[in-house]
């Protein structure tokens, strides 16, 4: 599903919303959760940037991968419970 471009696959911002995703439901307990490691992971990184962030970095790249590997528990807890929620 995925555009392919001159250099290979492309972004695919506008194909996630072609999947069956279910409405939100604030009674759903693996909804609930997702909020909540929604709202862990914002404070973590937000705390990360004002205090221990390097200032040497350059590039959202790196930025990026640093996130993701600070993250990377929450993240695939995350990656359980959309897959889950998919099925």
């Amino acid at each position: 599903m995925q555009a392919t471009g001159l250099w290979g696959p492309r972004v695919i911002h506008k194909k996630p919303l072609e999947l069956p995703i279910p409405a939100f439901d604030s009674k759903d307990k693996a909804h609930q959760r997702l909020v909540e490691l929604g709202k862990e992971c914002s404070k973590k990184v937000e705390e990360w940037v004002k205090t221990e962030m390097p200032k040497d970095i350059k590039g959202i790249g790196v930025l990026r991968s640093r996130v993701r590997q600070m993250l990377a528990l929450e993240l695939a807890e995350i990656d359980g419970l959309v897959k889950g929620i998919l099925r």
